[in-house]
């Protein structure tokens, strides 16, 4: 989870208090669990932001000025773009330990779509109910406690068929 607090601690940087910047992120691929997207800021060049998401990190990279203890102009608002209306986001949608294939980057697990509302990534149908480390599992009463709030159909008796 990223919080607002934490991203404006890790830059300087910020959107302006008056007037607009543009800032247009477009999602490019979810190759070997990094997920790569351009981003533009005003009228500047294009540049390219690289995020990661693990199980305890967010790691993210720019392909200018970022390092280990800085976030480069880019990469703040590659993230500010997602923390806009919330105070805090989560990345688990980009979560996907070991499912990808490490030689060519792709996962017969995962369906990834690029279209013009963004990247998509889901389980495909035949494995949508597999979980990912670190998620708990829901939980299922046993057969001998009481069950409460479970919805039975009626069913009809042979006399009124």
């Amino acid at each position: 989870m990223l919080e607002r607090k934490t991203l404006d601690s890790l830059s300087e940087f910020r959107s302006p208090k008056r007037g607009y910047l543009s800032v247009n992120v477009k999602h490019l691929g979810f190759v070997n669990e990094i997920l790569t997207s351009s981003i533009s800021i005003g009228k500047e060049d294009t540049e390219f932001v690289y995020l990661r998401v693990t199980q305890d990190h967010l790691l993210i990279s720019c392909s200018v000025d970022t390092d280990e203890f800085y976030l480069s102009r880019y990469a703040y608002f590659f993230l500010n773009k997602y923390l806009w209306f919330y105070h805090e986001k989560s990345f688990e949608d980009y979560y996907y330990p070991d499912f990808l294939d490490a030689d060519n980057g792709t996962s017969k697990y995962l369906k990834i779509a690029s279209d013009s509302k963004g990247l998509t990534i889901k389980l495909k149908d035949p494995f949508r109910n597999l979980f990912k480390p670190g998620v708990s599992l829901p939980l299922v009463p046993l057969e001998n406690e009481a069950r409460t709030n479970i919805f039975i159909e009626p069913q009809l008796s042979d006399s009124y068929r």
